[in-house]
């Protein structure tokens, strides 16, 4: 229920910020003369892009939007002319922050706990880095069991 609630909203501050920026960049308002359909498209790409990385869906539009209209066309950019399209602001990025601690948090979790006790397995010995001396100062039972005796 609460998940279902969470994406009606996320679904409606997207339509706002969809509406915001078409009336903003007439060039991304599909009801407009100068609406360009391509640029529309790569916004919506970098938009799922965005998405995909943890962005809300508004701020994966806004980001998108900015990025997109800064390449390929900077002259609607002016100051003038976008007060409405922000750079990522601090709730973007704590959303974004909270969406990574989640990812890890869930990546810690799933790895197995770490044992009590004792390990079993001892270090491997590298025969040909040790010196005479070195050799000759391993005890009869690691000679033993390097060699593979049983018994």
């Amino acid at each position: 229920m609460g998940q279902t609630v969470q994406q009606s909203q996320e679904m409606t501050q997207l339509v706002d910020k969809a509406n915001e920026i078409a009336q903003t960049f007439p060039v991304l308002d599909e009801n407009s003369a100068s609406f360009d359909e391509n640029l529309q498209a790569d916004v919506i790409e970098l938009r799922d892009a965005f998405a995909s990385q943890g962005y809300g869906l508004a701020d994966a539009l806004a980001k998108a939007t900015e990025y997109t209209l800064a390449v390929k066309r900077p002259d609607l950019l002016q100051p003038s002319n976008a007060p409405a399209v922000k750079t990522v602001d601090k709730k973007a990025k704590e959303h974004q922050q909270v969406a990574n601690v989640t990812k890890k948090l869930k990546a810690a979790d799933a790895q197995p706990p770490a044992m009590k006790g004792e390990s079993k397995t001892e270090k491997k010995i590298d025969l040909s880095l040790l010196s005479s001396e070195e050799f000759d100062a391993l005890p009869a039972e690691t000679l033993r069991r390097m060699r593979g005796d049983f018994g």
